[in-house]
């Protein structure tokens, strides 16, 4: 999940390729158009926003969609505050003009891809990047070691890191990514959330495959596509489960999957899709709809202050007509690629038939159900005692929750909010200390 932008990462139509060498903004045409888009965003001119749109971007990213998503962010990250000097990045064949925009909770960028006739394929808003947590000290990393492998998945290559205890291999654990592009870290704000639990659970004696998620090394696989969570996180979950038991230190042993958020509510799912798979991790799973996740959370982070603006109000009633159009997607839509909060009919309308419940039911492999009790995105009350209540009586079923520690499992604040994603923390020791307990006793 990525928390500091709601449920699903901010994307409008996202068609670039990763970043490569640094170019001269100035008067640089590219920018020229991201500074004319961002210009009309303000403004509300959302059609004049697609004046230089390339066709596919046309078809896929209307005036009302545009005008949706915009008006989310203040509910999201709070009131513009600044803009700083934006830069231009070489990617492929095309240029990437990328503005930082600060807002009152967070830093986001605007990003504006351009193809070499000039017209935007690619137009992207996300957290920005921030400075990276300290590193491991010598004396940490001399527990463990790691080595870079690749996942191949549906003819794509997803770099992938395997962090190895440096004494004896007791078990192996895939990490599965929340919603929005992430790197293998699952990097948000400043803290890499899958990073610690890689070194935490390596110097407990358990092997970690983490890798790049398809939409964030090749997010242009998803574009013009009917795509679902089975291209966009299931095949490559399966993919690195099958890579990490063919390691050579994981021969005969037991290979688990550990899912965070939108990976927590379709680890079961994925973990039916391999008899092999050992067993499943759930940190911070949803027991609700996206649908439904999603205004709640714009409505808590909009209500921090303790009073909801009319602008506010007006982008969370901009925000529901997109849910209710999501709502009331039929089959007849499935194949229709319009983005809706970034993704077409045919992945709501998957996740819409998505019975996790009963699919962590017929599992019939070990589970273990992790929550922070301080998490406003994935709550207690609306997620994790649903999970509790209803797994109550199934076999190999544990869950634990954690006094104040928020979506990330790292210390929340009072109240909690997108702020705390953006202070430099770790994942607490006791969660990880939970997962690899639990894993070495099964």
């Amino acid at each position: 999940m990525s928390a500091r932008c709601g449920f699903l990462t901010v994307a409008f139509c996202c068609v670039m390729a990763s970043a490569a060498v640094a170019a001269d903004p100035v008067a640089d045409p590219c920018m020229v158009r991201a500074e004319t888009i961002l210009k009309a965003l303000d403004a509300g001119e959302f059609e004049q926003a697609r004046a230089d749109f390339d066709a596919t971007m046309l078809a896929n990213l209307s005036a009302e969609q545009l005008g949706g998503v915009w008006a989310s962010l203040p509910q999201q990250v709070g009131a513009r505050v600044s803009v700083a000097a934006g830069r231009t990045q070489a990617a492929g064949g095309a240029t990437v003009a990328i503005i930082p925009l600060q807002h009152a909770k967070a830093w986001l960028e605007l990003q504006v891809s351009c193809n070499a006739e000039g017209k935007v394929g690619g137009l992207y808003v996300r957290p920005a990047a921030a400075p990276i947590a300290a590193a491991p000290t010598v004396e940490e990393s001399a527990l463990w070691s790691e080595r870079e492998l690749t996942v191949a998945s549906a003819g794509l290559s997803l770099p992938a890191t395997l962090t190895l205890p440096r004494d004896k291999v007791r078990a192996g654990v895939v990490l599965v990514h929340g919603s929005g592009a992430h790197d293998r870290d699952e990097s948000i704000g400043p803290n890499r959330v899958f990073r610690d639990l890689a070194h935490g659970l390596a110097e407990r004696g358990i092997a970690v495959l983490s890798y790049e998620k398809r939409s964030h090394a090749h997010p242009e696989s998803f574009a013009g596509k009917a795509f679902t969570v089975k291209e966009e996180v299931i095949d490559d979950a399966l993919a690195a489960v099958e890579l990490l038991e063919n390691q050579a230190e994981l021969q005969q042993l037991p290979v688990f999957v550990l899912g965070h958020s939108l990976g927590a509510l379709l680890a079961p799912r994925i973990a039916s899709g391999q008899p092999t798979i050992a067993g499943v991790v759930m940190l911070a799973a949803p027991a609700r709809t996206l649908t439904e996740l999603m205004p709640k959370q714009a409505h808590y982070i909009a209500n921090l202050d303790g009073e909801i603006s009319a602008e506010e109000r007006a982008g969370l009633k901009d925000m529901q007509k997109l849910v209710d159009r999501i709502e009331a997607l039929g089959e007849a839509d499935r194949n229709d690629i319009t983005l809706l909060f970034g993704a077409p009919a045919a992945y709501w309308l998957d996740l819409k038939a998505y019975r996790p419940f009963l699919q962590a039911e017929a599992l019939d492999k070990p589970i273990l159900l992790l929550q922070g009790e301080r998490d406003y995105q994935v709550t207690m009350a609306g997620d994790f005692l649903p999970w509790h209540q209803r797994m109550l009586d199934v076999k190999d079923f544990s869950d634990r929750s954690f006094a104040g520690l928020n979506h990330l499992f790292m210390p929340a604040g009072d109240p909690p909010g997108p702020a705390d994603y953006e202070k430099p923390g770790h994942v607490d020791a006791q969660v990880i200390a939970a997962i690899g307990d639990w894993i070495v006793a099964q």
